[in-house]
């Protein structure tokens, strides 16, 4: 992971450490993620919104042993048009 985006990392693991659990590892959702902002006081970018949910989706996926490359999944919005 690029330097510049080790915070990203950083708010992951904060958001999966107030993970609900159940049955298995369900995907985090948007409203989970802005949930764990609003409770923290913390402001997000929807850039950074949707890379968390593209890291979550990669561990969902390995945790259940169905993981796809990045590439063949939904990837994160380049931002164009903002």
């Amino acid at each position: 992971m690029p330097e510049c985006l080790a915070h990203i990392w950083i708010l992951w693991k904060d958001v999966y450490l107030e993970r609900e659990s159940g049955f298995g590892v369900q995907m985090l959702k948007v409203r989970d993620i802005m949930g764990w902002a609003n409770a923290f006081q913390v402001s997000l970018l929807p850039f950074e919104i949707e890379c968390i949910q593209a890291i979550d989706r990669e561990f969902v996926g390995a945790h259940d042993g169905h993981s796809q490359p990045e590439s063949k999944g939904k990837q994160p919005r380049s931002g164009a048009g903002r």
